[in-house]
């Protein structure tokens, strides 16, 4: 899985997660069926020498043994040979896991430094404009440029009209009830937020916001909007194969974005990975035995995704 670290709220882990490889232990046994003879009496032979049943016994007993003792030292073989096999696959999963988060981590921080320079670099050209609401929307394609596909740009006054929009489809939504806007509302300069369904289109999303402050006054917000699905490129070039995941969550457990898509946000401040393992090392591999969002067993990898350096 992953992590990116950001104040709350902001992104701040990514995680890679894959179901664990499952090698079979084969043990063949062959079944021994042992006929013994039983010579009773004295036989005379010849030379005059006597041959018994004990003689015989103890040849069978001796051949038995030997018979065991190659069949431990078969299955000994084969149980250290199975054991070898398994723990090598285990720790070439566990490697590409490892590879596959850090590749994760590397666009989370890129999805995340493209949501705040966007954000600072809106504020900045917006410096000397009047914000105040005319019932029009109007276009900031110059401060936009070179966003990705379907990820757009909004900016609001201070009671959430939408005054500025890089959406040719944007129409009247109240905002005014999303921590997106109500954190930057409150006095945070900029956040993150957790994953959301989009009131515009109905497609799971998560924003990045900033506030708009002129003359120390409170004027509005700044919003980018990405939809959940540009995880998808990240998830096809890991390809891990089988019934594996990738996601965002933020350092207070908030998942962000996830790929597959989930059915809905998910809480993870009470699992494992920020009871234990993030407090042990900002990075590593675990064992799941059920994911908290779809319940599947799998070998999780994580890494905390650093700060990118704060606007001046």
């Amino acid at each position: 899985m992953m992590t990116i670290a950001m104040k709350p709220k902001r992104l701040t882990t990514s995680c890679v997660s894959a179901e664990p490889v499952r090698i079979p232990l084969i043990f063949w046994c062959p079944l021994f069926s042992n006929h013994q003879s039983s010579v009773t009496g004295h036989q005379r032979e010849g030379d005059g020498r006597v041959t018994t049943g004990a003689s015989t016994r103890s040849v069978s007993k001796i051949a038995a043994i030997a018979t065991a003792a190659a069949l431990v030292a078969l299955l000994s073989i084969l149980g250290t040979w199975a054991a070898q096999s398994y723990f090598a696959t285990i720790n070439r999963a566990e490697e590409r896991a490892i590879a596959s988060v850090k590749i994760v981590a590397s666009h989370a921080s890129w999805i995340h430094q493209m949501g705040t320079q966007t954000v600072r670099r809106i504020d900045d050209a917006l410096r000397l404009t009047d914000l105040r609401f005319d019932g029009n929307i109007r276009d900031m394609d110059v401060a936009t440029q070179g966003l990705p596909t379907g990820v757009q740009a909004y900016v609001v006054d201070d009671e959430g009209r939408t005054l500025y929009s890089t959406d040719p489809e944007i129409k009247p939504v109240d905002i005014t009830d999303r921590d997106y806007f109500t954190a930057v509302r409150d006095g945070q300069i900029e956040y993150v937020s957790s994953l959301l369904i989009s009131r515009l289109n109905g497609d799971q999303i998560f924003v990045f916001s900033r506030r708009i402050v002129r003359e120390g006054r409170f004027m509005g917000a700044i919003m980018v909007s990405v939809p959940a699905e540009i995880t998808w490129p990240i998830w096809e070039t890991v390809d891990l194969g089988g019934d594996y995941a990738i996601s965002f969550v933020r350092d207070d457990g908030m998942l962000v974005a996830r790929y597959p898509l989930p059915e809905t946000t998910l809480d993870m401040s009470g699992y494992i990975l920020f009871t234990k393992y993030l407090k042990e090392a900002p990075s590593g591999t675990y064992f799941a035995d059920a994911s908290p969002m779809d319940g599947v067993k799998r070998l999780v990898a994580y890494r905390r995704v650093e700060d990118p350096p704060s606007s001046p």
